[in-house]
């Protein structure tokens, strides 16, 4: 993988992150779409496992840092490094294993293994954020809103990611993702 190409492209995905994020959540919810998270099922769909696995853990860390978690006490909020990057790295593992049930060059299967590997990094995140909370007591957690926030963004970002798998599927080679690309002439997998 070019590295330098997954940076630029996580810098853009992140920028999409932070500025229309909250612009796309309906209503007071928390359901919001992941502009990062199909970056992860794009290298899961044609990667090879150590940069699958090293690709999720940094942007599920960036994720951890742009993510603060409100504090119980109702003072501010805290960057709790460790659960997007967990939850992130267990949902590409899955993702990997699946690639082989999947089109990889099309849209759609990129949409349907992200909704797919979010709600599984989603409710990983959540479930360690809920084992820190039950050891220190620190975190404001919330089951049953939470939980439907997590599953709702997923659902939202596997609509979403198929629009950004027409932008990000032919840019795939410029992050060093050839299996993506369309052969001529060429016996493909």
């Amino acid at each position: 993988m070019t590295w330098v190409g997954f940076a630029l492209l996580t810098w853009v995905l992140l920028g999409l992150e932070l500025g229309l994020r909250r612009m796309l959540e309906i209503g007071s919810t928390g359901i919001a779409p992941s502009f990062v998270f199909p970056l992860i099922a794009l290298v899961a769909m044609a990667g090879t496992p150590g940069m699958v696995h090293r690709a999720a853990l940094i942007l599920g860390l960036l994720m951890d840092l742009l993510s603060p978690v409100a504090l119980a006490d109702g003072r501010g909020e805290v960057v709790v490094l460790g659960p997007c990057a967990l939850g992130y790295l267990v949902a590409a593992h899955f993702m990997l294993n699946s690639r082989g049930l999947i089109v990889r060059r099309n849209p759609l299967s990129l949409g349907l293994m992200a909704m797919a590997g979010h709600a599984i990094a989603g409710i990983l995140a959540l479930f360690f954020l809920f084992i820190r909370k039950w050891i220190q007591g620190d975190v404001a957690i919330g089951a049953g809103a939470q939980l439907l926030a997590v599953l709702g963004s997923a659902v939202y970002t596997g609509l979403i990611a198929p629009l950004q798998g027409l932008v990000m599927i032919p840019l795939a080679s410029t992050i060093g993702l050839q299996s993506l690309q369309q052969r001529r002439f060429a016996r493909t997998r």
